[in-house]
């Protein structure tokens, strides 16, 4: 596999001269309108690039959407499926109409198309020619999306299956529940297919059941009458044909169904499959928590003191292969930080190494000599796939600020054999806006997280030389009504290298408000269209403004430093 270093994103922001301009360039680039108010566009939508460079792309829309020959009319805030060919030609768009997100889409070696997510009320299964091909209905009396979906396209965009995934409250415990505060829920999390297998990876809340098995719900019970739902996750395997006959993988939750304390919570899944073997990873915290893998039980034992608050978020990983299972806790330091912010964003396989990457708050699991800075900081760990030792882990120190309402968020992580590439976000915790992006580089050699300067990256899916970038004009709490929800691509084809390495950065700053770039101090300023055209330029200046440009994905280029705006 090759590398997509940042040298492919500078080209857009630079005329082609020579050969190796034209072949840095992306293959294409898009524009995708679909909600009429930016603020319901679903942030870091998932995507997928299939065996043939295919890219499958995910979001809501709140107007109607034409792509292609497909015309698909939304209900409420509906969620679309749509394809591009490796060139960037639009071929179909198919969706959900009614109350729907989806939150991971993934592709088999046929090319056909499986989405899941969360919705609620009844929403329509629609397929590219825009006829409904089922109706799928959610829990009674739930506004919230809670229940769960998965659905199959063929490659041509034909429904081919699709699956409801409800879950339910303990009658007992639902009887004694005074308040009526039990909330139970199923949220899809990631969706890969190896072989004529599905898996999901899920959290939930409350009683599962699916195809004869049961995914039992966890309780809390605090002076004897405030009930509370506990969340469990898990992963999941279907037939891939028709999405029958589930069956449970893997599960973490609080040992007991009901205990008398709180809080026994399973707060982060993800997964990555070889050859068969499937590899799991969770964050837990609660003294008495169970792993269901391959039909055993593993008690999992965790630092925690309910009358004092002391905490441990640990990483419990669990390495699936057929009937053995070899297990391996991270441990970290207890404390009692309330603002949890532990997670396993992104896991991947590659070569007998494990890949795993998200933000923390405590002393790192993977190594407790580690800690954070600010709200939470992104980190990257190697484990050996065999024995799930580590490896390395690295952290990236970086101080975004205000502990309580800021933290790191990780959108993306892309490995090659000697090098990692994390993107992501600085995010305001109170009202999800996004206050600068990040970008993380690890050479693997010598593990060490270095930061550059970086343009805004939502979302990325890749397939051997196949990229796929996603970045959005979302700006949070912003309730501005006159701004349509625009998600912007970047594909690269054949490219040199993977990933998408740090600017080298200078000691000036970019700032973009939607009209104006500013500078902290003067420079000359250069802006490129996606295309690689310049289109505004001006010398020794402090700002430039681009109120008269047209909407669309530019670049601006101050020195050695580059930033990717949407207008």
């Amino acid at each position: 596999m090759r590398r997509f270093t940042f040298s492919m994103m500078l080209a857009l922001a630079t005329v082609a001269a020579n050969a190796k301009d034209v072949l840095d360039a992306p293959t294409w680039t898009d524009n995708l309108t679909t909600t009429t108010e930016a603020k319901d566009l679903t942030r870091a939508a998932s995507m997928a690039v299939d065996n043939e460079g295919n890219s499958i792309v995910t979001g809501s829309f709140t107007k109607d959407l034409e792509f292609a020959a497909s015309y698909l009319e939304p209900v409420a805030n509906s969620a679309f499926i749509a394809k591009y060919d490796k060139a960037g030609a639009k071929k179909w768009a198919a969706g959900l109409a009614g109350a729907a997100t989806i939150t991971t889409v993934a592709t088999d070696a046929e090319g056909n198309v499986y989405a899941a997510g969360v919705f609620a009320d009844n929403v329509a299964i629609k397929d590219a020619s825009g006829d409904t091909k089922a109706t799928i209905t959610g829990m009674a009396d739930k506004v919230d999306k809670v229940s769960g979906f998965i659905v199959k396209y063929d490659k041509q965009g034909a429904y081919v299956a699709s699956k409801t995934i409800l879950a339910e409250s303990d009658a007992e415990i639902a009887a004694q529940d005074m308040l009526g505060v039990l909330n139970p829920s199923f949220t899809a999390k990631k969706l890969v297919v190896a072989g004529n297998k599905l898996y999901l990876s899920a959290s939930y809340k409350g009683n599962v059941a699916l195809d004869g098995v049961t995914l039992q719900g966890k309780y809390a019970c605090t002076e004897g009458w405030l009930f509370n739902d506990e969340t469990a996750m898990c992963v999941l395997s279907f037939d891939a044909a028709d999405l029958a006959n589930a069956s449970i993988v893997s599960v973490l939750g609080a040992t007991e169904q009901l205990t008398n304390e709180a809080t026994y919570n399973t707060e982060d899944v993800n997964f990555a499959i070889n050859d068969g073997k499937i590899y799991v990873a969770y964050v837990a915290s609660g003294k008495d928590m169970t792993l269901t893998a391959a039909g055993k039980d593993t008690k999992i034992e965790t630092a925690y003191e309910a009358e004092t608050g002391v905490i441990e978020h640990a990483y419990v990983l669990a390495a699936i292969d057929g009937s053995q299972v070899t297990t391996q806790v991270y441990h970290s330091v207890a404390t009692d930080n309330s603002n949890t912010l532990n997670t396993i964003d992104e896991m991947a396989y590659q070569k007998g190494k494990l890949y795993l990457a998200g933000s923390f708050n405590q002393a790192l699991p993977f190594d407790n000599t580690i800690s954070y800075l600010g709200g939470s900081d992104a980190y990257a760990a190697c484990l050996d796939a065999a024995s799930l030792s580590k490896n390395w882990a690295v952290a990236s120190a970086f101080d975004e600020g205000d502990a309580k309402h800021k933290a790191e968020i990780i959108s993306g992580m892309l490995v090659d054999e000697d090098e990692v590439t994390l993107v992501g976000w600085v995010e305001n915790t109170f009202d999800r806006t996004i206050e600068a992006p990040l970008g993380y580089q690890i050479n693997t050699k010598t593990p060490a997280m270095q930061k550059g300067e970086q343009v805004l990256i939502t979302s990325v899916a890749e397939n051997g030389n196949y990229a796929l970038y996603q970045t959005d004009n979302v700006k949070g709490s912003d309730e501005d009504k006159t701004t349509e929800g625009t998600y912007s691509y970047i594909f690269y084809n054949n490219a040199e290298s993977s990933g998408i390495s740090k600017v080298l950065a200078d000691d000036n700053t970019i700032d973009w408000d939607g009209n104006e770039v500013t500078l902290a101090k003067s420079a000359d300023i250069t802006v490129y269209t996606a295309a690689g055209a310049a289109v505004k330029s001006a010398k020794n200046v402090k700002s430039l403004s681009l109120a008269d440009a047209a909407h669309g994905i530019y670049l601006v280029k101050v020195g050695k430093q580059a930033l990717k705006i949407v207008k």
